[in-house]
């Protein structure tokens, strides 16, 4: 019996550190484009309709393009990204690394490219204010990109006036084995 206790005790705990493990589906986005973030409590409330019918507008979405937003929606427990459903783990882990806590009406988020939350007036839901708010980014966040994306690996990069290229150098040989 202490065994089969024992065995449950590690397998909850394996899961519960695996589920601790996933990363916010916002981190993917950082560098690449800037979030818009809208939760709600249910689905049925009334600003997330009136948002929603004003994002589902063509002028809308070449506006949400032109600026290159990604747009994450969450009702409840359950979450989209750009009309996608999303996991639910995911999702969770969208929640938690927010810290939204209790959502007692609609709230909208917006990030930077560079991940940083853009400064909005309380409970705006304007479109237009999103947008302003947006375009009055400092340009150095407007030509923001992924740390990742600037490091440019040795062998690729350019010869300097007065430099040679690196050559790629071969694997070393495996150690002798020590005799006794």
């Amino acid at each position: 019996m202490l065994i089969r206790v024992m065995i449950l005790a590690g397998v909850l705990l394996s899961g519960a550190a695996q589920a601790a493990d996933i990363d916010s589906p916002l981190k993917q986005d950082i560098g690449k484009y800037r979030p818009l973030v809208i939760f709600a409590r249910t689905s049925a409330d009334p600003t997330l309709k009136t948002l929603k019918e004003n994002l589902e507008e063509q002028t809308t979405q070449q506006r949400l393009k032109d600026r290159k937003m990604v747009l994450y929606t969450v009702e409840g427990l359950s979450g989209k990204r750009d009309g996608k459903n999303l996991e639910q783990p995911e999702t969770m882990a969208l929640i938690r690394g927010l810290s939204v806590g209790v959502i007692n009406s609609t709230q909208v988020l917006v990030f930077g490219k560079d991940g940083q939350p853009v400064p909005l007036p309380a409970d705006t839901h304007d479109l237009n204010i999103i947008f302003s708010a947006i375009d009055n980014l400092p340009a150095q966040e407007k030509e923001y990109s992924r740390p990742e994306d600037l490091v440019t690996p040795p062998d690729r990069a350019k010869k300097g006036k007065g430099e040679t290229a690196v050559k790629a150098s071969r694997p070393a040989k495996a150690p002798q084995p020590l005799d006794d």
